[in-house]
């Protein structure tokens, strides 16, 4: 989910905090990355989309590091 915004005249495109975490990841499951789960433990502290998350995270092979991530 993102969308582009008008802001000072300028178009800017935003991501949802859902995408957000499934970026981080997908960085995290690429390159081992410490401060990319550190940022997704930090974002879950956030009211999310929880299926969202779930689904995709699913359809990325993400479900392990997003369990982790959770600390499920």
């Amino acid at each position: 989910m993102h969308c582009k915004v008008g802001f000072a005249g300028v178009d800017l495109w935003i991501v949802s905090p859902e995408d957000l975490v499934l970026s981080k990841l997908e960085w995290a499951r690429d390159s081992g990355s410490e401060l990319q789960m550190r940022d997704v433990r930090h974002l879950l502290e956030v009211p999310l989309d929880r299926a969202y998350l779930a689904l995709w995270a699913g359809r990325l092979g993400l479900e392990r590091l997003l369990e982790k991530a959770s600390g499920d």
